[in-house]
């Protein structure tokens, strides 16, 4: 288990998620019972423009911890632009781990947000069809329209 823990990148078949990230989510399933080898992890790009989902996963990390304090560090992701640390979220729980002041930040400004998504191994096989087909279907137009 050690071994397979300090080369979980290996195991994702994502960019490399940063090391602080992954111990918070290795902390937050500890919280819950439950451990890495009990989920999935993907890496997600919600677009800045996506006000839904943004909104979405804001209001379920802000329905138990209020609005985000920190107004300057909302205005400093503003001002560049880009937020590099991802948002964590539980998908089975519908709930927001860490990044209210990103997502809060993300949606006054249009800005992506990358996120780290946490789900069953059942869910991941759903997800996994579902990608499978979108991406059958773009090879598909490829092939048809070059």
């Amino acid at each position: 288990m050690k071994l397979l823990f300090e080369n979980w990148r290996k195991y994702l078949n994502e960019e490399a998620i940063p090391d602080s990230v992954m111990d918070e989510v290795v902390s937050y399933l500890h919280s819950t019972g439950r451990t890495i080898d009990d989920v999935e992890i993907e890496q997600e790009i919600i677009p800045g423009n996506n006000r839904t989902d943004i909104e979405y996963w804001l209001k379920s990390k802000t329905k138990y911890e209020g609005e985000p304090p920190d107004k300057e560090l909302i205005d400093k992701i503003c001002k560049d632009g880009k937020i590099t640390t991802p948002v964590i979220i539980d998908t089975d729980e519908e709930y927001t781990v860490e990044g209210r002041h990103r997502l809060f930040a993300a949606l006054k400004c249009k800005i992506d947000v990358p996120v780290v998504a946490i789900f069953s191994k059942e869910e991941s096989e759903e997800l996994f069809e579902k990608w499978s087909d979108k991406e059958r279907k773009k090879r598909k137009s490829k092939c048809d329209n070059p």
